[in-house]
């Protein structure tokens, strides 16, 4: 199955707070073609640092991701990749 993916875009909603505490990966303007990993962390709302948070976590899990993959990532893997973020 071919897939087709276009120029991501993200909403993300504030709510009542100052700054927004949520995170994406990739960044849309750095996404590419090549792109196999859409992320979106939310930051816990009202937490200090919640989007220090969003983005360690976005990072961490690139990182598993990019490291360790070797073909197509089944559940086990996204799973260790969760622990890693952790």
């Amino acid at each position: 199955m071919n897939i087709t993916i276009g120029k991501p875009w993200a909403v993300s909603e504030k709510g009542g707070r100052l700054n927004n505490e949520d995170s994406i990966y990739p960044l849309p303007e750095t996404a590419n073609s090549n792109q196999n990993l859409f992320l979106v962390c939310d930051g816990v709302g009202g937490a200090e640092k919640g989007e220090i948070a969003s983005s360690l976590a976005c990072e961490s899990f690139q990182t598993f991701f990019s490291t360790f993959r070797e073909g197509e990532p089944t559940a086990a893997f996204i799973n260790k990749a969760i622990r890693y973020t952790e």
